[in-house]
């Protein structure tokens, strides 16, 4: 308990977000020279989440040692569980009815395709697939000692977690068109289905040994490729519509 506490404590002072982070990350995402506004807000979006990840850290790892949950849960999964719970809680913050501002904002309802590639879609639902089989498969006999309901429970909760995110980055209101906010929506998204990938990976590491190791290196291999660097958007001229 203390060890993920430690780790939790050390991931947000290393991580903890600067103006230099903020626009790095939205020139990553497809935002050539960001302006300051633009950084701002990058800079919120990133300390929202970078202030929910220790905590979610902490608590999953509390909660799965009160309640003597069965198996051998890795830490990487308590990691992953709690990226993508943050991820969750961050964009329905963003989406919170007590925000009027946002409210009044202009709405541009996006398919799930707009932000995610089609075939990340595909590759998250076989590598679910898979894990299902895995998990019946070994059933309460795991190799590595996470039972059938506890591999499905996650499994399962991972998928639900990442989808919820994907649709609310793409409903959620914003108060400007700018690049900075489309930018930031992609990376949500794809980062959302990223980490569902990667924890369907390293949930059946923990079921089978030679499938679930080669399952686990597939889901790390789907998440580094949905979140790889996108094309940079050149600063729109003085009066255009960013989104033109």
């Amino acid at each position: 308990m203390l060890t993920t506490a430690g780790i939790g404590l050390v991931l947000l002072i290393v991580l903890w977000p600067r103006p230099a982070r903020a626009a790095l990350l939205l020139e990553r995402w497809g935002v050539s020279e960001p302006d300051p506004l633009e950084t701002n807000e990058a800079l919120r979006y990133l300390k929202l989440r970078r202030i929910l990840y220790p905590g979610l850290v902490v608590t999953i790892s509390l909660g799965t040692s009160l309640y003597h949950l069965p198996g051998d849960a890795p830490l990487s999964s308590t990691v992953l569980a709690s990226l993508l719970v943050g991820g969750l809680l961050a964009e329905t913050a963003a989406d919170s009815p007590w925000r009027p501002a946002r409210r009044e904002a202009s709405v541009v309802r996006r398919r799930m395709r707009d932000l995610v590639p089609v075939w990340s879609i595909w590759m998250a639902g076989l590598l679910l697939g898979a894990l299902v089989v895995l998990a019946a498969v070994a059933g309460d006999e795991s190799e590595r000692g996470l039972p059938l309901w506890s591999a499905l429970l996650l499994g399962f909760g991972s998928a639900a977690a990442a989808a919820t995110i994907v649709w609310l980055a793409g409903r959620r209101p914003s108060p400007r068109r700018s690049r900075a906010d489309e930018a930031l929506r992609l990376r949500s998204a794809r980062v959302g289905i990223g980490l569902a990938m990667a924890a369907f990976g390293a949930i059946a590491a923990s079921v089978g040994a030679a499938v679930g190791l080669a399952l686990g290196v597939l889901g790390i291999v789907g998440w580094l490729a949905v979140t790889a660097p996108v094309r940079a958007r050149a600063r729109p001229a003085r009066g255009t519509d960013v989104l033109t």
